[in-house]
Parts: C-alpha cells; structure tokens; sequence
C-alpha cells in the first residue's frame, strides 16, 4: 500500500482513490471505477503477482489505471455506457413493440422493412460512437501514464503482451484499442490531435439524422403560439432548429478543428484534413437527412427527393467546408497571442460563442433550403399523382430541378439583405480573427506555455514567423471604393431628378429598379475592393477583403443617406437600418466568393513566380561566373518575364 500510495502522489490526485483486490483473478488487469468523490482501482491477483517478479509492468499499468481517474474517464465512460442503454430502452424496444402490433394489424412489409433499416442503422451508429468514445481514453491515459514514467518503454511492454483483434471489423467494434495502434499513439502523440474523417462523417450523420425531427417539432410548438404569424413560421422553426444543432456540431467539429490546427502550427505545418472533414461532416449530414425516421420516401416518389436535394447537398459540402477553413484561419490568427498568454480558455471559449453564432446563421438558411426542396418534392408528387399527363419523366424533374435552383437563390437574396442574424455572422467572420491586431504588442516569438503540454517541460515554443496585418491597406481600399460609389451615385442621383418626372419616379417598378440597381452597383464596388486586397495581402487576405468590403459599405451607406437627404429631402429613421443591412450584406454576399476566387486564383501563380525567381536568380549567379551559356534561356527565361508579380493571399 506504500508503493500504490507512492504512485498516487506521483499521478498528483487530488483525492487518492480505494485499492481493492479479486486473488482468484489471475489475469493481469486493472479497472478504475466508482463515481464522483468515491473512486477505486480494482487489482486483479495476477497484477498483484506481477509486483513481485516485474515492477516496472506493475508500475505502468497501475499508472494507466490512475491516468483515467486523473483525465476523468470514470465519469465519461459512465455517461457513454448509460446512454447506449438510455437509447436501447427508449428507443430501439419501444420501435420493435410499436413496429410490431402496427404490423400485426396493418402487415405492410415495405413500410415496415423502410423503417427498420433505419433504425438498424441508427443503432449500428449510436454503438460505433460508444465504443469510438472508450477507446479514445485508453489513447490519452497511455500517454500520460507514459509522461509520468518519463518513459513509453515499460508500457510498450505491457501492449507487446496483449491480444491482437482476429478480425479486422474488431478494430471498431471492440472498446480496447488495437494495442499495435496503441504503441504507434506513444510514439507518435500529434496522431492525438488529428482530426479524424470517420469521426467528422459520424457528426454529420448524427445532426443529419436529428434535424428533420427537430425541425417537425419546433414547427408543432410554434403553430401552438398565437403571437407568431403563420407566414413567419418557416423562419422561427428554421432558427429554432439551428439554434438547438448549431452548438452541438460546433462544440464537437469546431474543437477538433482548433486543436488540429494549433498542434500542426506549433510544430511549423499546414493542418491538414481541415476542407477534407468539413466535406465528410457535409456529406453525414446528408445522409443523415436521408436516414432519419422522418424521411418518408413511400409517400412521394423516391426520385424526387434526391434529385431535387442536389442543389442543397452542394450548398452544405460547400459551406462546412468553407466553414472549418475558418476556424482554422482564426487558430492560426489568435495562435500567437495564446501561446503568450497563460491559459488558452478564454480565447477558445469566444471563438466557439462567435463560431456558433455564425453556424446557427448558416444552418438556419440551410435548414429552409431543404424545406423549400421537400416541399417541392411533395408538390410534383401529387401534381403527377393527380394529373399523370400533366408533366410527365424526365420533365417533371427537370422542372422540379429547376425551381428548387431558382427558388434558393430568390431566398438566399430575400432573407440575407434585410437580415440582422446575417449581418451579424459576416461581420464576426473578418472582426474576430483580424481582432488579433491588437493584442498585437503582447506576442512573443519564444515562449513556454505549460498549458501546452501533458507534462513539465522546458523546452520554449519557437512560432513561425508570419506576414503582419494590413488593416489600413484594407481601410484605404475600402474608403476609396466607398468614395467612389457615392461619386457614382451622386452623378445617377441627380440625372434620375432630372430626367424621370416626379410623379413616376414613386411608381413601384422604377423606385425598386433605381433601389435594387444602386444595391448591386454598392456590392460590385464592395467586391471589387475585396478582390483587390485579398489579391494583395501575404496573411489572410481574404478576411482583410471582407473587412474592406464592409468599410467600403459604411461609407456608402452615409453617401446614400446624405445625398438623398439633400436631393429629395429627410431620409425617414425607419430605412436607415434596413438601408445600412442591405448595402452591407450584399456587398459581403458577393465579396465572399470573389475573395476565395482571387486566393485560389493567385496562389499558385504566385507560388510558381517565387519559384521561377529563385530559379532565375541561380542562373544570373552562373552567368556571371562564365559557366552557363545563356542563349538556350534566352525563350525561357522572356516567357518567365511576362508573368505578372502578385502577392499571395494566404489565408
């Protein structure tokens, strides 16, 4: 008890937990178990035996034991194991009572065999994420069981001597990892902080599956409040949705993504995996759509549902990805800053509020394109249900197909410009990681966070060096396009009060022509100075594009405002907020695009110019020592000359 007491302090628990010992075991095991306040480590006889002729095989695993008490795994498994058993008991037995008197009474075999498979597989995936869950714990107390043995030695010994799985799909389902998977873990611990695609597709696909159900059900609560219009419902029950999702799948892609970032940054990489998962939480997502107990494919033709989701499926791959590409280039902003400080929580806790923020936004306009598609689906159905020779294969899809593509971008327009939610998520996408800027003065280029590792250690951080910001570049491209767009707008102002009589210019199709028109020619200014200073900027340029384009959208909000207030007379309070969201929104809608299109564009011309520069600057030192002839260049190298120089807009 002396030796395990010893261990106890070394594990440094703040609370030594009960040993308690089964003699007639003489397998070698451990188990750490009991609940909050009251924790103990059974000893099995067989590792009681090991105390005695191999110290140090007793020593690790003891040590693993005490790590899962020490990284509060007890608790965690607990909660893991009881809510498989939560979901069999409330879930999976009362569907088979219900599935099987309906069948008894009503024995459609299709609709029953449609249910089941889901439920099948729903049930394959809630035990894949319970055994995932206990088997990530036996990776991170390995490692710091390893830590305090200062050593993974006497450990890797003890993994030598476990049971390989027979069968490959045991590597899944088993809630011990493969111990060889375990050794490579101990040598290789940033294998911890990658971010895993079959984790990122299970997240997709558990939102995917929970999202139609949460949508029906906020709509049932909504319909019951008489304060809420019934035309307003769609947007309620949309925001509701993502109000309850959007917090989830941050918490748990947002996480991975942050940490995945910052361990690949510390060591002077480029994370990967980040557009990769974001495309596999896409596509969970859709599939989990598809899987969900609420898809009804019996009631509508089953063609219809996934011909006419197409569009949506590729606004979701695209928006998550883009999505996590952010989070990662605010990691990489805020990188600096956390190393310096003491404690990384405050940092990460408001990027995961901002970053939540922002999903909700994106889930919610996401959420009401696959309503209008179902809807669509359902309404084609009972068109071509009704009146067969109405529309008739491949016309009705086709049409369908259309209407869903022209009807999103109506509602992407509708709902974004006049949005304040809208306005909101664009602004937080350039303001918290260009933020950074000032806490400029307080980073350090070699320093010693102890949050960063497991353990002690002294070994000081060394950054990479990164390009500075260059916020008043941007401000400078944004107050000149504003300025230019009131100069424009001035000039259109006055010949509109000189050409169009009075009378007419307060008709509905020319006062929203002139209104329209002047918001589309403020967002191709917007864009154009985004364009302009992601092309430029070295360091995340295309968030220094977005901030332009709102700079850009301020100063042309106040130009419409005064100048209109000076030709037709006072601007009325209740326009100026709607005038303000509009310019900015749409100016950032279309700026979006154009600065990842000018990043991709210009990176790798760039890249290949940097390259081509090197190269050429070899051969002028070969030339100038006489041992080159220079006439065979003579193509290359003017070819290479007529290539413009750009600036790389590394985000």
């Amino acid at each position: 008890m002396v030796y395990l007491a010893e261990l106890c302090r070394e594990a440094q628990l703040a609370r030594p937990p009960s040993f308690v010992c089964n003699p007639f075991n003489q397998t070698i095991t451990g188990l750490a178990f009991g609940r909050v306040g009251r924790y103990y480590v059974a000893l099995s006889g067989g590792l009681v035996t090991l105390f005695l002729t191999d110290r140090a095989r007793f020593r690790a695993i003891v040590l693993h034991e005490l790590a899962h008490l020490r990284n509060a795994d007890v608790s965690k498994t607990y909660f893991a194991i009881a809510s498989w058993w939560a979901f069999v008991m409330v879930a999976l037995v009362p569907f088979a009572v219900i599935s099987a008197v309906g069948f008894a009474k009503n024995p459609e075999v299709l609709l029953t065999l449609d249910k089941a498979w889901r439920v099948l597989v729903m049930t394959m995936l809630v035990f894949l994420v319970l055994a995932a869950t206990l088997r990530a714990r036996e990776f991170y107390a390995d490692v710091r069981a390893a830590i305090w043995e200062n050593s993974a030695t006497p450990l890797l010994r003890v993994l030598n001597r476990l049971a390989m799985p027979k069968k490959s799909w045991q590597r899944v389902t088993q809630f011990h990892p493969d111990p060889h998977e375990r050794g490579r873990t101990l040598n290789e611990t940033d294998r911890l902080f990658r971010l895993g695609l079959w984790d990122a597709l299970g997240f997709g696909i558990a939102v995917g599956i929970a999202a139609p159900n949460i949508l029906a059900l906020v709509n049932s609560l909504f319909y019951l409040l008489p304060q809420i219009n019934t035309s307003d419902i769609p947007d309620w029950q949309t925001f509701g949705a993502a109000l309850i999702l959007a917090p989830l799948l941050a918490a748990a892609i947002g996480l991975s993504t942050w940490r995945t970032t910052f361990a690949a940054l510390v060591r002077g990489q480029a994370p990967l995996n980040i557009g990769r998962a974001g495309f596999c939480v896409g596509v969970g997502l859709i599939l989990g759509t598809f899987l969900s107990l609420s898809f009804d494919n019996i009631l509508v033709n089953p063609l219809f549902p996934f011909v006419l989701s197409l569009p949506w499926s590729l606004v979701v791959l695209v928006s998550l990805v883009l999505f996590l590409h952010w989070i990662a280039m605010g990691t990489s902003a805020w990188l600096d800053v956390m190393i310096s400080s003491r404690s990384p929580r405050l940092f990460y806790t408001v990027g995961l509020v901002i970053a939540i923020g922002v999903l909700v936004v994106v889930m919610a306009q996401l959420f009401y394109f696959h309503l209008f598609a179902t809807d669509t689906a359902t309404l084609l159905t009972l068109i071509t249900t009704n009146n067969p020779t109405l529309l008739t294969p491949p016309f009705d899809l086709l049409i369908g197909f259309a209407i869903v593509i022209v009807g999103n971008i109506l509602l992407l327009i509708y709902n974004t410009l006049l949005s304040t939610g809208v306005f909101v998520a664009f602004v937080c996408l350039w303001a918290f990681p260009l933020a950074v800027w000032f806490w400029r003065k307080q980073v350090k280029t070699a320093v010693g966070s102890h949050w960063a590792f497991l353990g002690a250690s002294s070994q000081p951080i060394v950054l990479p060096r990164q390009e500075p910001f260059r916020l008043r570049f941007a401000l400078i491209v944004g107050l000149v396009g504003g300025l230019v767009f009131c100069g424009l707008f001035l000039v259109i102002d006055i010949f509109w009060h000189l050409i169009v009589p009075a009378a007419t210019r307060g008709a509905e199709p020319l006062a929203s022509f002139f209104l329209y028109g002047n918001i589309v020619m403020a967002a191709l200014l917007q864009a154009t100075a985004a364009g302009i200073v992601a092309g430029w900027v070295r360091r995340l340029g295309a968030l220094h594009g977005l901030f332009a384009a709102f700079v850009g959208g301020c100063v042309m909000t106040v130009g419409i405002l005064a100048i209109v207030s000076l030709i037709g007379g006072l601007v009325p309070a209740a326009i100026i907020w709607p005038t303000f969201t509009s310019v900015i929104n749409a100016g950032a809608l279309l700026a979006w695009p154009v600065t990842i299109a000018v990043y991709r564009t210009v990176k790798e011309p760039a890249t290949a110019w940097r390259a081509g520069s090197d190269w050429r600057e070899n051969v002028r030192t070969r030339l100038r020592h006489g041992n080159l002839n220079p006439f065979p260049l003579l193509l290359v190298h003017s070819t290479y000359a007529m290539v413009p120089y750009f600036h790389v807009a590394r985000c």
